[in-house]
């Protein structure tokens, strides 16, 4: 009978019926099955063998696990930019609709919605504590009145959005947290923030990793390549990473070069952290180093 071993394929003769669990039994001689075959004669060859198993073993359970976690992390990082976008859309629709009733009202996006929140109609804001000056624009506003019931659904319409953000700033530190471990070389570099949109952009770090530096160096701009390729407009020189401190902080002359460096050094990184997952500190100070100098040359 032939079985399939860790170290090989090996012929054993059993008799039928003599054994409850024959596969057990073949484990049991796996010593002298390797002695037999000539893979391991000797003991210290066989305990060596053994290890390198074991230790390929334990590198694979834990890139698997690794993966496993990269997409929950995955899930995260794009129900996190669908709520940014659905928060946005439904602020404007808000600010909007509260703007016809309390026009006067300058405050920002969130102080907006607080407000709405908290107060709803002027009514409440002339009754209230607030600051003097919103209170006399709330006096002298020429916004039409809210009926009771407009000015309930407004108040939840603006709590929810509120839930809504706080729900998305959640995910952007669990995301934040979590890379961390799956991408040590990358977030040390760049960022985890940085490292969690160049990994929904391009499909996890796996496609990262086997993605040329010329495609990471554009991640992000899809829309202007197309525009490149199609009408003959100018090619991007950068996408999500000129979100980069080194490229969106330098001047416009030197952004490309930086950029198509950055990628270089991204697309080496990226690879480190998929391939290996060990943290570089020697190579991430090198990167650093190499893009500060080059930096200055400006």
């Amino acid at each position: 009978m032939r079985y399939e071993t860790w170290f090989g394929d090996i012929e054993v003769e059993l008799e039928e019926g003599e054994y409850e669990d024959p596969s057990r039994e073949v484990r049991r001689h796996y010593r002298d099955s390797a002695r037999e075959t000539g893979i391991a004669v000797k003991e210290k060859d066989y305990i060596e063998l053994l290890k390198e198993e074991c230790i390929s073993l334990a590198k694979t359970k834990i890139k698997l696990k690794a993966e496993e976690k990269e997409k929950s992390i995955e899930r995260a990082i794009t129900t996190m930019e669908e709520l940014g976008d659905a928060t946005n859309s439904l602020s404007e629709k808000l600010l909007d609709w509260y703007g016809e009733h309390f026009p006067e009202l300058s405050l920002r996006r969130e102080e907006t919605l607080e407000v709405i929140a908290r107060y709803g109609s002027r009514k409440r804001i002339i009754e209230s504590n607030m600051d003097k000056k919103i209170i006399e624009k709330a006096k002298e506003s020429d916004g039409i009145e809210l009926s009771i019931e407009e000015e309930k659904i407004l108040r939840r319409f603006s709590k929810s959005i509120k839930e809504m953000r706080e729900l998305e700033n959640e995910l952007e530190g669990y995301v934040e947290e979590n890379i961390e471990a799956i991408t040590p070389n990358l977030s040390s570099f760049i960022g985890p923030t940085l490292v969690a949109k160049l990994l929904s952009l391009s499909g996890g770090l796996k496609n990262l990793a086997f993605m040329p530096s010329s495609k990471i160096q554009v991640l992000g701009a899809e829309k202007a390549l197309f525009k490149h390729l199609s009408r003959g407009t100018p090619p991007p020189k950068h996408g999500v990473i000129f979100q980069h401190p080194a490229i969106h902080n330098s001047k416009r002359e030197i952004r490309g070069k930086l950029a198509r460096d950055l990628a270089a050094k991204i697309a080496i990184l990226a690879r480190v952290d998929y391939f290996s997952g060990e943290s570089r500190g020697d190579l991430i100070k090198e990167f650093k180093d190499e893009i500060k100098k080059k930096e200055k040359q400006k």
